[in-house]
């Protein structure tokens, strides 16, 4: 399942990704075993700021939020000729012996085509 976000983020700027992570049951999932993180533009699939498999399990709560900030690095432009491109990240987890794959997918705004 994505999650997409409703707002945009500009190109260079910072900004939070947060979910909680629930269970088949929608009930919060509390212990993280392993969570890792890539972060790709959706049209290239280029992968952003060397954003592969990092270890994102230290970003749980022990009541299954997530919560991380995404530097100005990792929010750049990848196609200069774009207004706006998709960025998505995904987060492959696992808890005990279950497995989970999400994806936040956000906008990123290309500031030279702002007035």
């Amino acid at each position: 399942m994505s999650t997409k976000i409703s707002t945009t983020v500009n190109e260079g700027s910072s900004c939070r990704l947060s979910f909680t992570l629930t269970d088949f049951d929608d009930v919060a999932v509390t212990v993280i075993t392993t969570a890792t993180m890539t972060l790709k533009d959706r049209d290239t699939g280029n992968t952003i700021n060397e954003r592969t498999d990092v270890d994102v399990s230290g970003d749980f709560d022990g009541s299954g939020n997530f919560s991380r900030v995404l530097t100005a690095a990792d929010n750049v432009i990848v196609n200069t000729d774009a207004k706006e491109e998709v960025h998505i990240a995904t987060f492959e987890i696992t808890s005990g012996d279950y497995s989970y794959k999400e994806s936040v997918v956000f906008n990123v705004v290309n500031l030279k085509f702002v007035n």
